[in-house]
């Protein structure tokens, strides 16, 4: 982080986020920059114990996003395809691509048109990141 930025994150944070919001805010800010790739200028002051609660939060808050966009590209008159598109693209470059893989499994076991054929791809792949 460069010097000024730092210094004006500093004062920020001493001046605002400590004496009225401190920990939780910090917990806030820790669960966004981890569920997204967004430059959170609070690095030294994250706190990572616990930002799991505040998951169901920033995924409304990426959902608003991403329906406010779709929304918009639908006021534009764009066709539901592109818009689709440019919906995941915007996801993807939000999230960094956070749990694109259990979305590649899934499409994987439901575009087998065998019905008895589903789960073995679910099955036989292995678990984690090397599936």
């Amino acid at each position: 982080m460069p010097p000024g930025l730092r210094a004006w994150a500093q004062t920020f944070h001493q001046r605002w986020v400590s004496p009225w919001l401190g920990f939780p805010l910090a917990q806030f800010l820790a669960s966004l920059s981890f569920y997204t790739v967004l430059p959170i200028p609070f690095g030294q002051w994250h706190q990572f114990q616990r930002i799991a609660r505040f998951a169901p939060a920033i995924g409304l808050l990426l959902g608003l996003g991403l329906g406010g966009l779709d929304w918009l590209l639908g006021r534009l008159g764009m066709s539901m395809l592109l818009r689709t598109v440019l919906v995941v693209l915007a996801w993807l470059a939000v999230t960094g691509g956070l749990h694109l893989d259990g979305a590649m499994d899934s499409a994987d076991g439901l575009a087998v048109t065998d019905p008895n054929g589903v789960w073995p791809p679910w099955a036989t792949a292995p678990p984690g990141p090397l599936g």
